[in-house]
């Protein structure tokens, strides 16, 4: 029998020590500028099975995974976690579709993305989506494309695409607008 196909029937001493280490090493990972209280939130994986490489640090979590960080969530097909001595690297993540969603402010409501792959760089505070991509904002706000790319730190993304670009912008109300209007 395989021991990555059926890792719970293997699970030596040595391997769960490495998969403990593993596991601790991505709890103190900061994922992203979303909520303050993310950042200090344990990082919980589940998949149907795990493959780890220790020589080039990749972690792949294969069949209905799910990551979650605080809000943060990550569900795919699929999620592989690279990591480096200073700990995550990025997280790929493929599905038809892999699914991202994280809460970005304490009074803000859930945002919400989706692509065939999503590629999360830690390291850059930079996410991709490729492939039947579209980010849904929480308040009706709409980004679809072929490929999205997002800068974090500076609150930057650029969609294009074969098929171009939608974007729906909800108006603002009375209550965003500031009162503009005295």
């Amino acid at each position: 029998m395989n021991p990555i196909l059926y890792p719970k029937r293997f699970l030596t001493m040595k391997s769960f020590s490495k998969l403990a280490c593993f596991i601790s090493l991505l709890a103190f990972t900061s994922l992203s500028n979303a909520l303050p209280s993310d950042r200090n939130q344990p990082i919980e994986i589940d998949a149907e099975r795990a493959e780890r490489n220790d020589k080039t640090g990749v972690t792949t979590f294969i069949g209905n995974a799910t990551l979650t960080q605080g809000t943060l969530k990550i569900s795919a097909d699929s999620i592989r976690v690279k990591q480096n001595p200073s700990g995550v690297d990025n997280i790929v993540a493929e599905g038809q579709p892999a699914k991202f969603q994280q809460q970005p402010e304490a009074n803000e409501p859930l945002v919400k993305a989706e692509a065939e792959k999503i590629l999360y760089s830690v390291a850059k505070e930079t996410v991709n989506l490729s492939v039947n991509a579209q980010i849904d904002r929480g308040d009706g706000s709409t980004i679809n494309s072929d490929s999205i790319d997002y800068d974090i730190r500076e609150s930057h993304s650029v969609a294009s695409g074969d098929s171009g670009v939608k974007i729906v912008i909800q108006p603002q109300t009375e209550e965003n607008s500031g009162n503009e209007q005295q």
